[in-house]
């Protein structure tokens, strides 16, 4: 009975190992499809909200957008001129700063200034 209980138990391990070798050779002989190197979208910064919800600062082609998903739907929230201090302000900020507590505070404080800009505009129509 001993016997049978420690062959049971050898080829059991051999073949989880066996299964872990094949997973492993696997992952690396599939090849992925590679990312475009040159590509001209490319995501900044992201802030995950609750309910499955995120704002994302986006570069394209020099040109940075504040876009907001979620599960439903994606929206453009504000075109951003690179130029403007608020932004440049923002950038140098998320580059000292690296704990996620303060870099979601910079975003949201970026969201209000782009916030009171639109208000502003809107006003003056």
């Amino acid at each position: 009975m001993l016997h049978y209980l420690a062959s049971f138990i050898v080829y059991t391990l051999a073949m989880v190992g066996i299964l872990i070798l094949g997973f492993v050779v696997y992952k690396k002989t599939v090849v992925s499809t590679p990312a475009r190197k040159n590509s001209f979208l490319k995501i900044v910064d992201v802030l995950h909200l609750p309910d499955r919800k995120s704002i994302y600062l986006i570069n394209c082609k020099n040109e940075q957008f504040l876009i907001a998903s979620s599960n439903e739907n994606i929206c453009l929230l504000s075109k951003i001129d690179s130029k403007k201090e608020y932004v440049e302000k923002y950038l140098k900020e998320k580059e000292t700063v690296k704990e996620k507590t303060q870099d979601k505070q910079v975003i949201r404080s970026l969201l209000k200034e782009l916030s009171d800009r639109n208000k502003l505009k809107r006003d003056n129509y």
